[in-house]
Order: C-alpha cells, then structure tokens, then sequence
C-alpha cells in the first residue's frame, strides 16, 4: 500500500478482475512542491497482466495512467506508459497465469529519491504478513517510473531577428546560478570583427525564461566576448579568449537588477599576449584562469571589494611539443582546493595523452601541489582531465577518450573522494554501457548538489552525430544513472559543448546550431548556437 512521503496521503482501492489485477492509487497532495510529479496530484491507476508467455520464469506486464474520467479503471486511451516486469529465476519457481493473478501483489509508491525530476515506483511481491504493504523480505520486483524533464530551447531573439545570417555561437560560454542563465555569444557583431556578447536569462514566477539583458562592454574587434563564463552567488566572470588581441577577463557583480560591471582582471603584458582566459572557475572568494598556450593557470583572491592576483600555478615543464593543456579543465572544491586537469599529460611514462589532475592548497599564504590524481589503471589517449567539478567532499573527472568495452573513445568518469587527511582517493567510474564508439562521455562535467550531470559528444570529429546528457544521483556512497536524454537533431551543432546546472536544473548548448536547426550552412555564415534547458516540468 502507498505510505504518506512528503505530505502526501494515499488511498488505496483495490478491485479483482478476471484477467488482472487492478490497483487504484489517488494522491491528494497537502501543500505544492515546485518540484513536485506530475503523478503527484492526479489519480493514478497500475494494472498487471501475468506474462507467462514473454517471461521465461515469471512477470507481469504494467500498465500505467491517469483516471482522468475518474472511472475507477485504466482506459486504453489513459495509459502512458507500458512496461514488461520479468522476475529473477532465483526469487521464485514458475507459476501459471492463475496463479500469479492470486499470489502477485502490486503497489505504487511515490519516489523523490531515485526520480531526478519526479516518478513514482511500482514494486511487485506477495503480501504474505497481510500488512498491506510489501516488506523488504516480500518484495519480488521493483519498476521506477519518471517523469520526463521539461525542455526549453533559448535562441536568443534579440540578437537573431536582426540578422539571421550573422554568426553568433550562442552558448560557447555558459554559466547558472540560482534562477538565472549567462549565456556568451563571441561571435556577435558585424561580419567579421567578432566582438561578442553576453546574454542575460532569468526564469519568471510562471517558469518561463526570459531575456534580462545584454552586455556589451567595450572590447576590440576580434575580442571574443563570451567565449568563457563562470558565476558564483555574488559574481559573474566573462572571458575574451580574442584573436590577434589581447585576452580580457571581465567580472561583473549580481544585482537584483542585473549585471553592474566590477573591474577587467589586472594581466601583465606577457600574458595578454598567448591564450589567456580559455578557461575560468570562480566562487564569491577566488577566480582561476587557465592559459593554455603556456600551460600556467593564475589564481586572483578577494581582496576587499576586488580580486588581486595572488599566484601562477604551473607544474615541472612537459618535453611535449604541443603542451599538456594544463587548465583544460578547472574546479574549486568547497573547501578552497583547486582543481587543474592536464588530459594530454603522460600519466606514467610510455603512456601517453592518459591524463593528469592536479590538486593545489593553499599553505599558510602559498598555493602548493598538493595532489597528483591519475587514472586507476592509466592508458593512452584516455584524456584523463578533460573535465572536472567539484561538490562537498566529491569530485568528478572526464576521461573523454576511454575505451570501455572494447569500443574506441566511448569514454568514462571517474568519482574520488576526500578523506579525513585531505587527500583524494578513488571511489568508482561511471560509463554509458551502450555507448558508441566516439561517443566521448565524460567531456562535460558539472555537480549540483548530490546530482552529477554528464555530457557526451563534445570533441569535434568532424562529422554528424547525436549529443547526449546524463545525470548520476548519490545514494549512499554510490552513484546511479537517473537520466538519459538523446538529443533528437543529428545536425553537426555540438550539443553538449558547454553544461551547467544549480539546484536541480541544468542547461546545454549547442553553439553551432544554425538559425533554422540544421548545419546546412555551417560554413556560410548561419551558425546561431542554441541552449536548452531541462527542469522538472515534463511527462
């Protein structure tokens, strides 16, 4: 029988039927969730059908929908979803249709725990005790049912209706806090001169994003504005990546109103003169920026009502010509640690491009290597430090290129933890089972709270292929997959390019998507960029 969870009552009503057993389930919902299902508060029904036939031991078949004509049964045109439920062979012996429509008992419970975006769970056993709900020791099967997210795809009008054939790579930079997107488009401006701009989103009382501004600050042609972007509570943080010209990082602090401009970071002319700001993570204390040309990240503290360059991180120098990319990847964990990956970096000598994280603390008043984290068993190419984020004791990292399964570059994530003496140490990986070769999971990475959210198909291959998201929840000390989108255009649009998420939102971008959702004209000057959005919502 459904247990009241989360201030939610439950009545049941059982009614047999010749063929099936019928379990009718209304959920009266005491006060509104904003989070809530959208099995929450509407009569729900779940009917099984002994499948004796497709199962090679036992099962029932699961039908599941809304009364909506409060009938008190399951009508073809309410089901929503069909799923066949097969027993483990070890649970019980094989039992005949009668008999399972006898013994089998169902119930439906709603889950907040295991559905990402709300569902409910049907478990299916024999009430033996008659207690009216099924024991840990009683139950056969459990099925979860969740809610889709609902999808919200950004191409900022204001910018496009303008001119559809200007090149803008909407969602190049991404970052979200709170209800509030910033979203950088560096290719904005008149043909050819790449300026860039930074698109200001907020979500309304009613869920629906709305544009709350554009930034224009006065940058060179060519500057690239946008190209990287980072928010904390308080601030925001913009990269100018440029071309030909001095990289520009820009912070700006949040106010209910919008954006008022902070300060430019203070560079000095060697580093204004390589590839400044390609990377950028921040909190309302600290700013890193990576440089990749130079393989060296920088870290600028509070200091006051500004942030002051404190320090230049590097590492002993590398015999590779083309660099390790030191700073690909940055995190700051809670407790101040930053993060720097360093995917093209020998792991051990003879393996190379296996990949490198490295841990900074701050000593006393100087920022040490604290940590050298490397793959469990490193191997070649695995790119180890593609990606990397950070929540509470947790941190994740990408090795895009992975193989896993035999299949080439399908990609994996790694999960460390933080002990008692301040060290990391390897806790688990996480991959997508049915991935494909190139599929590159693991190139975005980014933690909301106990939520990890993955993206895939990031690199450019230079050809067509489908993006993918995922979002992992913490149970326990375990991670499991509560999320797998698919994204439907196999345009060239490199969704999954950028990723952010805070408080059980998050967002995607796809920066080469052109105006009219296809890469027809990717070359020919169409490329808008998109970002979409998935928050509960959807069914």
């Amino acid at each position: 029988m459904l247990q009241a969870l989360y201030g939610v009552e439950v009545c049941l009503l059982k009614k047999r039927l010749k063929a099936e057993l019928l379990l009718m389930v209304v959920l009266m919902v005491g006060c509104k969730d904003p989070f809530e299902s959208k099995f929450d508060h509407l009569p729900l029904l779940v009917t099984t059908k002994a499948a004796v036939d497709s199962c090679s031991n036992n099962g029932v078949v699961l039908q599941v929908g809304k009364d909506l004509n409060d009938n008190n049964q399951l009508d073809q045109s309410e089901i929503q979803a069909t799923r066949e439920s097969c027993f483990p062979k070890s649970k019980s012996a094989k039992k005949t249709k009668k008999e399972l429509e006898e013994k089998v008992s169902v119930v439906a419970q709603v889950d907040r725990g295991t559905c990402l975006f709300g569902g409910f769970a049907v478990h299916i056993g024999k009430d033996r005790n008659h207690n009216r709900k099924l024991d840990s020791s009683e139950s056969l099967q459990s099925e979860m049912f969740c809610d889709k997210p609902k999808e919200t795809q950004l191409m900022d009008p204001g910018l496009l209706l303008a001119d559809k054939d200007k090149k803008l790579y909407l969602g190049y930079g991404l970052a979200m806090r709170d209800d509030e997107l910033f979203v950088g488009a560096p290719l904005f401006g008149e043909e050819g001169v790449s300026k860039g701009v930074l698109g200001h989103y907020k979500r309304n009382n009613v869920g629906k994003w709305i544009q709350a501004g554009l930034y224009f600050p006065q940058v060179e042609n060519h500057q690239m504005f946008g190209s990287t972007v980072a928010a904390s509570s308080q601030y925001v943080a913009v990269g100018s990546e440029g071309i030909n010209v001095p990289s520009r990082v820009e912070v700006f602090h949040r106010r209910s109103g919008g954006l008022n401009w902070l300060q430019e970071l203070e560079l000095d002319s060697k580093d204004t003169k390589s590839g400044f700001a390609r990377r950028i993570a921040m909190n309302d204390r600290i700013i890193v920026v990576a440089n990749l040309d130079r393989d060296e990240v920088f870290v600028f503290e509070k200091k006051g009502s500004r942030f002051e360059r404190k320090a230049r991180l590097e590492v002993a120098p590398d015999s590779r010509d083309d660099g390790r990319f030191f700073g690909y990847s940055l995190a700051i964990t809670n407790d101040q640690d930053i993060l720097i990956g360093a995917y093209k970096e020998d792991a051990q000598p003879g393996v190379s491009s296996s990949g490198v994280v490295y841990v900074f603390k701050k000593v006393k008043s100087e920022w040490v290597e604290w940590q050298r984290l490397i793959a469990k068993t490193p191997n070649s190419n695995e790119l180890f430090g593609s990606a990397v984020t950070a929540f509470d004791s947790w941190i994740a990292i990408g090795a895009s290129g992975a193989q896993v399964n035999h299949t080439v570059n399908s990609g994996r994530v790694d999960v460390f933890k933080k002990n008692g003496d301040g060290y990391y140490s390897f806790q688990e990986s996480l991959v997508d089972n049915k991935a494909t070769a190139h599929n590159f999971f693991g190139s975005g990475l980014v933690f909301t709270e106990n939520v990890l959210f993955v993206t895939a198909n990031v690199f450019d291959l230079g050809v067509r292929s489908k993006g993918h998201s995922y979002a992992f929840k913490r149970i326990g000390d375990g991670w499991k997959k509560v999320h797998q989108l698919t994204h439907d255009d196999e345009s060239f649009q490199k969704y999954g390019w950028a990723l952010a998420a805070d408080k059980g939102r998050f967002a995607v971008s796809a920066p080469m998507l052109n105006a009219n959702n296809s890469s027809e004209n990717l070359l020919h000057g169409s490329v808008q960029g998109a970002v979409y959005v998935y928050e509960p919502g959807g069914f």
